[in-house]
């Protein structure tokens, strides 16, 4: 087994070394294939980018693209499009955008540790004192690839399969966070089968309206006041509608404004019992996505 691995290793630097001779092994920092081409839209391409200690070398069909000095860049980031992504990199002298490679989104799901481990090299130590020997230090190995499930096989996130784990042990820990507020929510339940029932009354309504006046045979006699009660009757259907669902929507933002301050301030707090190390190990744009984004999609 451990052969195996032996000589996949050997592999991918064989073919990294076919396309930049002057390559050393324990230079490499990452390297990913990108399979869009970075000019002409819609056309499909072979294309490696190597990230070594001195230079970002970008190569299209065997052909180096592009050479740049790896202690210019100052990050590197993944940006998701319609269908497709790409890898822009931002220069230390002007802080603008430049793109370095576009793939598909299957592609791009590798390259996000990737961009991750040289922003934490960049923001550390810098490409210099880069020791390929210690992987635990940048975080994963060198082609990006996250630690799979030994259950199901599938890549882990930070070391959690998301397929494999205990949705309800989950819920339950969601569950005591939002417990302040589970008035508001079973309110806004409860306002959620009153509007559909009202939205279920409004089709019988216009049946009415539509049989009874619309289609009436015109010798009936039609009573105005009949047909007055039944139009008073929807517009106070809709009245009472608008009404609930505002107040649902109240609710709902009254307890998940709460939920958030509160599950921020859990996570500040514990950000400030942590170790300098341990903090040190995260990036300062890594610890206000945890605090804002990853909170705003709970929310």
């Amino acid at each position: 087994m451990k052969k195996n691995k032996k000589t996949i290793a050997i592999k991918g630097f064989e073919e990294l070394k076919a396309l930049c001779p002057e390559l050393k092994k324990d230079d490499i920092v990452a390297s990913f294939k990108y399979n869009l081409h970075p000019s002409v839209p819609g056309v499909r391409c072979k294309g490696t980018v190597i990230i070594d200690r001195h230079y970002v070398r970008v190569f299209l069909n065997g052909e180096e693209l592009e050479k740049i000095d790896v202690n210019s860049i100052a990050s590197l980031k993944l940006e998701n499009g319609v269908g497709s992504c790409s890898v822009e990199y931002r220069l230390k002298t002007d802080d603008l955008p430049h793109l370095l490679c576009r793939m598909d989104m299957s592609a791009g799901k590798k390259v996000t540790n990737i961009t991750k481990r040289f922003n934490r090299i960049a923001e550390r130590e810098g490409f210099e004192n880069f020791d390929a020997s210690d992987e635990k230090k940048y975080g994963g190995a060198r082609d990006g690839e996250r630690g799979k499930c030994p259950k199901c096989g599938r890549p882990m996130r930070r070391g959690v399969c998301v397929h494999c784990t205990n949705k309800f042990r989950t819920v339950a820990r969601l569950w005591n966070i939002i417990k302040p507020y589970k008035i508001f929510i079973f309110s806004s339940v409860i306002f959620f089968f009153l509007v559909s029932g009202l939205n279920l009354l409004l089709p019988e309504i216009n049946r009415i309206i539509t049989d009874d006046f619309i289609k009436a045979d015109p010798s009936e006699n039609i009573s105005a006041l009949e047909y007055l009660a039944v139009v008073l009757s929807m517009l106070a259907v809709q009245i009472i509608l608008r009404l609930f669902s505002m107040l649902r929507s109240h609710l709902l933002i009254n307890a998940s404004n709460g939920m958030i301050v509160d599950l921020r301030n859990m996570l500040f707090a514990k950000i400030q019992k942590l170790s300098i190390s341990r903090i040190s190990k995260r990036t300062a744009g890594e610890l206000m996505h945890r605090v804002s984004r990853d909170v705003a999609n709970i929310q």
